[in-house]
């Protein structure tokens, strides 16, 4: 009976020989390209994980398929982690179909620029489409910088004043975007908008933000719920778009809000209030110094003289 060879997967540019080695290097594309390919199943029998093998045999191609490989495999990963990375395997894959496309093509100049165009269009509109899906617009920007700069240079100012009132979360993730973000901030009409709207420094006002800035729920669907309804389902947007508050006096002390790991951009924080980056123990940023900024710092660390406001901020 011919024998069994044992072989390593490459997962996350590291030689995996068990269980746990796939756990602690679990990569999406990798594991997503091992699945496709039945190099991961050949992997199992290999190494007799067998109740490993029969569960991936057992997966719906039906449903997404990340999902049960994180399952079987028992990753911990976040849904905005996992919809992040997968978005941006999907626009990956789709770019290199085009770019298969237009190899193939003779040298119609008139055409490709057409595409090129067709497919910027089709991207602001599923900016518009899934304006709720702070994985997906993260993504999308990227697709902007990456693909369609030059568009972008062009049209900004059209797409910014659309997308204020269309996807207004696409707004935000514009500004966690270290080189367009500078399009939305040396525009001073645009600035001057951001600043009245986008800082939040109305967070409290939940029917306002719910109806004016995430666009989650119209005014008509939530005028019959009772206070206790709205605020449970502004929890819920919140929560979703990585959107954080924080308020309270800390006595002239500095108390951590986020680590080091975590990126942050700051919307607004009230007068008497300072921050600074995890890593910059010498900073101490003021109201004056934050607000209409919009700056994105390495962790949170947090002094205030009061806890009537709040410093709001999301998560990068």
């Amino acid at each position: 009976m011919a024998k069994t060879i044992k072989f390593n997967l490459n997962i996350n540019g590291m030689s995996v020989r068990n269980i746990e080695g796939l756990q602690d290097n679990f990569c999406i594309d990798d594991v997503l390209a091992l699945y496709d390919n039945k190099l991961l199943h050949r992997w199992l029998e290999s190494r007799s994980f067998d109740e490993y093998l029969q569960k991936i045999n057992a997966i719906d191609p039906e449903e997404p398929i990340i999902y049960q490989l994180i399952e079987i495999f028992d990753i911990e990963l976040s849904k905005n982690i996992i919809d992040e990375q997968t978005y941006s395997l999907r626009f990956w894959n789709e770019r290199k179909t085009e770019l298969e496309m237009w190899t193939k093509k003779d040298n119609n100049i008139k055409q490709i620029v057409n595409d090129y165009h067709i497919g910027y269009d089709v991207l602001l509109q599923e900016i518009i489409d899934k304006r709720e899906d702070i994985a997906f617009l993260k993504t999308a920007t990227k697709e902007v910088e990456d693909k369609y700069l030059k568009l972008f240079q062009l049209d900004y100012k059209r797409l910014i004043h659309k997308c204020m009132d269309e996807s207004p979360l696409f707004i935000y993730t514009l500004l966690m975007n270290t080189q367009l973000r500078e399009y939305l901030l040396n525009d001073e009409q645009i600035k001057n908008s951001l600043n009245s709207v986008f800082m939040l420094e109305t967070y409290n006002n939940q029917d306002l933000i719910i109806k004016r800035i995430f666009n989650v729920l119209s005014a008509e669907n939530i005028k019959d719920k009772s206070d206790g309804e709205k605020s449970l389902l502004f929890s819920h947007v919140v929560s979703s778009i990585l959107l954080r508050k924080f308020k309270g006096k800390t006595d002239g002390y500095w108390k951590d809000l986020e680590l080091v790991t975590t990126k942050v951009m700051i919307l607004s924080i009230p007068s008497g209030t300072f921050i600074r980056a995890a890593n910059n123990p010498m900073q101490e940023l003021s109201a004056e110094d934050v607000n209409g900024k919009f700056l994105i710092l390495d962790g949170l660390i947090y002094k205030s003289n009061t806890d009537k406001s709040n410093v709001i901020y999301f998560e990068v």
